[in-house]
């Protein structure tokens, strides 16, 4: 929608939408913790307690700078249980604890976390990991299929807290890969030629220094079906980022072809 002003009557101002508001307080709150594309900007907030961090997940309504959720008795009831298994795993966390901004569950590392999973009184969810590793020639490797489980695990942890907590949309989705340039994608299905293992020929590295995919809802996806959706989703534009056209964390053979597997989904 658009508004003509009376003083220069050819110049058309579009009117700030709802959307769009939530647009920028978005963009201010991932900013506030280095969750945006910008080399050379240092993630912080939760993330700087992971060891190794190469990834964060992080989902915010439509406020994310409210404050309105207590971690009270019942709340430690819902978020001390095991946690969604949406493709039949479980992550075995090892331990939570509050923080001023989030209730966190986390795997422990040796002084730092491993990978973590927080609630934020705000009511969205974020989640950090490092997916990447070093091969024995000196070349970097994001895993792809346990990238796109944590997605999965992470959104469905959101649709869980949307049901119990009430946040209030819209949504914004964004998931942030860092040190990216030079990366190979590996740790594929079943059936997909491994680049640690096929010496790289033919793979495509990252030439970015880091990678964002990003999604908006008016509605958070609220279905098993939806969230399965959105987790390949995101699996897709990872590959595309990569430039690839397949979609190599679905099994490319065996009794799983063409599904996610939860065999291959080692963390």
């Amino acid at each position: 929608m658009f508004r003509r002003t009376s003083s220069e009557p050819d110049v058309v101002m579009p009117d700030l939408t709802e959307l769009d508001r939530a647009r920028e307080r978005w963009r201010l709150a991932r900013r506030r913790i280095g969750q945006i594309t910008c080399a050379g900007v240092e993630p912080s907030g939760l993330a700087r307690r992971v060891r190794d961090f190469s990834a964060r997940l992080l989902i915010l309504p439509g406020d994310p700078f409210a404050t309105h959720l207590s971690f009270d008795a019942e709340f430690w009831d819902w978020w001390t249980n095991e946690g969604p298994a949406p493709f039949g795993t479980r992550v075995q966390w090892t331990d939570t604890e509050p923080t001023t901004d989030a209730a966190v569950k986390y795997k422990q590392g040796y002084r730092k976390w491993d990978a973590y999973l927080a609630v934020h009184r705000h009511g969205g969810i974020e989640a950090g990991w490092n997916p990447a590793w070093s091969g024995t020639e000196g070349r970097r490797y994001l895993g792809l299929v346990q990238t796109v489980g944590l997605v999965w695990i992470g959104a469905s942890a959101q649709t869980d807290a949307v049901r119990r907590l009430d946040p209030s949309g819209p949504w914004e989705l964004t998931l942030v890969l860092y040190e990216t340039e030079g990366v190979h994608l590996g740790g594929f299905g079943s059936g997909w030629r491994e680049p640690h293992v096929n010496a790289v020929l033919g793979f495509r590295a990252q030439r970015e220094p880091r990678v964002m995919v990003r999604r908006e809802f008016d509605v958070f996806p609220g279905s098993e079906e939806d969230i399965q959706e959105l987790a390949f989703d995101l699996g897709g534009r990872i590959e595309d980022a990569w430039g690839m056209k397949c979609r190599r964390f679905l099994d490319a053979d065996g009794d799983l072809e063409g599904t996610f597997n939860p065999r291959r989904w080692d963390f």
